[in-house]
């Protein structure tokens, strides 16, 4: 532990880019955390610091290596209980049945919808094209569909609101 000031320098200069570092390997900010510190304990129990050249390309390497195992372990934790805790793939009859009538709900709802207002919906929601490929094929601005768009969302929620309470 003689080396206390040194490992204090380090985790001043070093500990916040390593902590995002690992946060962006691994995805989750708090296990990040843990990971930095974990990286500095292990740094600190060695005996042969005075040897370690850059420690900085230590610290990352150790981090690195840190993540990579949580990430292996979170990956085996994940298989290894997913047949556990996760419901069947298939929905059952209820639920289909349920499914089928929210959607004719929508499809009576959506054929409510003036003409052309309904179209731009669709081919975006539905075909997936952006604004500018419907304003281009309908020959109209982009503002306009984005207009449409609106005009259609709203009068859906009023919609849903209305025939589901």
């Amino acid at each position: 532990m003689k080396y206390v000031k040194l490992v204090k320098t380090l985790f001043t200069d070093y500990s916040q880019e390593l902590r995002l570092y690992v946060a962006r390997t691994i995805g989750n900010v708090d296990d990040a955390e843990e990971l930095t510190q974990e990286t500095f304990y292990n740094f600190m129990r060695r005996d042969d610091i005075e040897e370690i050249k850059n420690p900085r390309a230590y610290l990352y390497k150790t981090a690195n290596n840190l993540a990579l195992n949580h990430i292996r372990n979170n990956k085996k934790y994940n298989e290894s209980t997913e047949s556990i805790h996760c419901p069947s793939k298939t929905p059952s009859l209820e639920r289909e049945v349920f499914a089928q009538q929210d959607i004719d709900f929508l499809i009576a709802i959506i054929d409510k919808l003036p003409e052309l207002s309904r179209r731009v919906f669709l081919m975006n929601r539905i075909d997936e094209k952006s604004y500018a490929e419907i304003a281009y094929e309908l020959n109209m601005s982009v503002s306009s569909v984005g207009k449409h768009i609106m005009k259609v969302l709203n009068f859906l929620r009023e919609n849903l609101e209305r025939d589901m309470y």
